[in-house]
C-alpha cells in the first residue's frame, strides 16, 4: 500500500497539479486502481 502511495504522490509531482488523482477499487477485484481527473473538476 505504501509503495501505491508514494507512486501516486510522484504521479501528481509529474503532472504539475493539473489533474487529481485518487485510488479506488473501481472494478471490484480487490485491487486499487488508479482514477485521474481534471483538477477543476469533481469525479
Amino acid at each position: 500500500m505504501k509503495k501505491k502511495r508514494e507512486m501516486t504522490i510522484f504521479l501528481m509531482a509529474l503532472m504539475g497539479g493539473f489533474f487529481h488523482t485518487t485510488l479506488a477499487d473501481i472494478d471490484g477485484d480487490g485491487d486499487l486502481d488508479l482514477v485521474v481527473g481534471e483538477a477543476e473538476a469533481p469525479f
